[in-house]
């Protein structure tokens, strides 16, 4: 069995909007990541997800945006 991730593993980081992968990056840890989109007005829901060597995954809450 694996450990925990160690500082400067590398991270696969995907942002979901609405269900779909829009956007992948990999990052060593400590992770911070900055995204900005230009969306037309609507609802969106966004969610982030870092998985590390298939065994480690972490899955944000949803974060509810509305654009008007």
């Amino acid at each position: 069995i694996e450990g925990p991730p160690e500082l400067d593993e590398a991270f696969r980081l995907e942002l979901i909007r609405n269900g779909e992968v829009v956007e992948k990056m990999e990052q060593a840890l400590p992770v911070e990541v900055t995204f900005e989109q230009d969306l037309p007005a609507g609802r969106y829901f966004f969610r982030l997800r870092a998985v590390s060597g298939g065994s480690y995954q972490v899955l944000s809450n949803p974060i509810f945006v509305t654009i008007d």
